[in-house]
């Protein structure tokens, strides 16, 4: 430990920080040249008004009444920024440390964390309201603060924008958020332990910075309350913690909203705004006309029949509703829009209406939807409708007129049309390897059956290749086409190695062609281990057609007799000896 004189500032230091510090009165500017640990002291020098810290400082840990009247930090250190408080940079993010004690209202422009202690002891009597970049408070922020000691209000205590303290005894909290949305819960503060709060603006439990939700929520509308505040209050969760408003109350005295059972309306009952997340099941009234987007966002609705009055589904109207199983379009609906029904994971079946006339993009993207029946009369079916489905049959309507390009729909394994629609080779099939970083559609193959004939077309079509491919399968199976052709072979199209053994494969299995088994005679090893990588039925199933050389058996043989699933390779054993396929447990064999 050693002393070190500067004029008259003392400091003592330890392991090259400062640990004791005497400043004689009448000085007003205090160099720092190292870090500071005093955060216990009783020491004060009300005189200094300035510090100065130095390029080596990193850490300053000192109480405010240490020097009560600074008004101003100098800094040479990238770890703090100069200005009328000791502010901290850490990871781009900047920490209050000190407000010292002579400021009531607390100047915020570059704080985004306010530290323990920050404002103990201080004069900070106002948090600026109008101020927004604050994203955290630290445990002990408001400990010995004049914001600690006030009484609840209503239920709550805050400094500006934040919420600092929560009685969790009183039956009802109210948020004085009026002209500004609550941004940030102090330490400890969650609004889960709210039994029933009061709030002027949605964002006031919505924010990111706002812990938990309470089970019940009553909002009270103003003149300029718009239906997306509505669903924020209506859908406010917090799914990363469970937390989710059970129970949404709308007051609105302007008479803009109306609500009933836990759905919110527009005054006139045209308009559907909002449903409450924990619905499940909901006939809509008849005389709505328009349910509008994200209105059942995230909802837990399982059932729903819409009106026949309904014309209007907007985009995203039931994004992300997980739970919903079945839905009634009613009679008058005859456009469902784009992403209504994305991510839809538990919606399995979908029967359209007869007065459906088109289904806009991505509208049933990664849902769960298996089964389709499309409507007569039903005329447009835009891009990626059902892209990432898992749809065995597609059957198309002989009323359609055009389908849209299908991105990301290698669920889709069979599209049935009475007539050849030229869009749809023209829009499943790309030239060259998908654009798709994700994409895992290049060696996929889907049948079309178009009238009484069928072909196997794949995803993707070497580049050099496909106007000649398009042009082969159009003359196929376009109306009036005169090819004497019993089938169209079109494996040696595909682009990748595994797209032509699957095509070569599939059409093989319909059409029984000289070309595909001496295809698949040639790559029999290949074949097999990219149908095991499906199914041990699909592998099976192959070598039970008896096309492979006596050397690809053997290969075949030694490669599974290596694997611990016995029961696939005694079936292998037998459907090599005897040319037959054989079932096999449903165990996946990997090698």
């Amino acid at each position: 430990m050693d002393k070190k004189d500067k004029r008259d500032v003392v400091f003592t230091k330890s392991f090259d920080r400062v640990i004791d510090m005497d400043v004689n009165p009448g000085v007003k500017r205090v160099e720092i040249d190292c870090n500071v640990h005093m955060k216990h002291t009783k020491k004060s020098f009300p005189d200094v008004e300035e510090l100065m810290i130095g390029p080596d400082v990193d850490e300053i840990c000192i109480p405010n009444t240490l020097f009560p009247n600074v008004q101003m930090v100098y800094s040479d250190s990238i770890f703090f920024l100069a200005g009328r408080y000791l502010v901290k940079r850490l990871n781009g993010k900047q920490i209050l440390l000190n407000v010292f004690c002579k400021d009531e209202v607390l100047e915020m422009s570059v704080v985004g964390s306010i530290g323990d202690y920050a404002l103990a002891n201080s004069n900070i009597k106002e948090i600026p309201y109008s101020y927004s970049p604050l994203f955290r408070c630290e445990p002990m922020a408001f400990k010995d603060s004049y914001f600690e000691g006030q009484p609840f209000v209503n239920g709550v205590k805050t400094a500006g924008r934040i919420i600092v303290a929560i009685n969790t005894e009183v039956d009802k909290v109210i948020l004085p958020d009026k002209d500004y949305a609550m941004s940030v819960c102090a330490y400890g503060v969650n609004l889960a332990d709210v039994k029933h709060l009061v709030i002027h603006n949605p964002l006031s439990v919505c924010g990111h910075k706002i812990n938990g939700v309470p089970k019940e929520i009553t909002f009270i509308a103003n003149p300029e309350t718009y239906c997306g505040d509505i669903i924020r209050v209506m859908h406010a969760a917090k799914p990363g913690d469970g937390y989710y408003a059970e129970k949404v109350n709308i007051i609105d005295e302007a008479g803009q909203f109306v609500e009933k059972d836990g759905v919110v309306y527009t005054s006139n009952m045209k308009t559907l705004v909002a449903c409450s997340l924990n619905v499940t099941d909901l006939v809509v009234p008849e005389g709505v006309e328009e349910i509008i987007s994200y209105a059942f966002e995230n909802t837990h609705i399982r059932n729903i029949k819409l009106p026949d009055s309904l014309y209007i589904l907007d985009e995203k109207a039931f994004h992300d509703c997980k739970e919903l199983q079945n839905i009634d379009f009613g009679s008058g609906l005859e456009t469902i829009r784009g992403f209504a029904f994305q991510n839809c994971t538990s919606l399995t079946h979908i029967k359209l209406p007869p007065q459906m006339k088109s289904i806009e993009r991505y509208a049933f993207c990664d849902s769960g939807v298996k089964n389709v029946e499309l409507n007569e009369g039903l005329l447009l079916i835009y891009e990626g409708a059902f892209s990432g489905c898992k749809i065995d049959e597609l059957r198309l309507p002989d009323s359609l007129e055009n389908i849209g390009t299908f991105n990301d729909a290698s669920g889709i394994k069979c599209i049935k049309s009475s007539h050849f629609i030229k869009d749809i080779p023209l829009n499943a099939c790309r030239a060259g390897a998908s654009s798709y970083p994700y994409d895992d559609e290049s060696d996929t193959v889907f049948r079309y059956d178009c009238g009484n004939k069928t072909v196997f077309l794949p995803r993707c079509v070497k580049k050099s290749d496909y106007y000649e491919f398009r042009t082969v399968v159009e003359g196929f199976l376009q109306k009036g086409s005169k090819s004497n052709l019993e089938y169209l072979s079109l494996y040696k199209y595909a682009n990748t190695r595994e797209g032509r053994e699957r095509t070569a494969y599939l059409e093989y299995l319909e059409f029984q062609g000289e070309e595909q088994r001496y295809f698949l005679k040639k790559r029999g090893k290949q074949v097999f281990m990219m149908l095991l990588e499906e199914s041990d039925e699909e592998a099976i199933k192959f070598l039970g057609l008896g096309i492979l050389t006596p050397k690809a058996k053997k290969d075949i043989l030694e490669i599974v007799s290596k694997g611990e699933n016995s029961t696939l390779s005694a079936a292998v054993l037998e459907a090599i000896n005897d040319g037959k396929g054989a079932k096999v447990s449903k165990s996946k064999f990997s090698v």
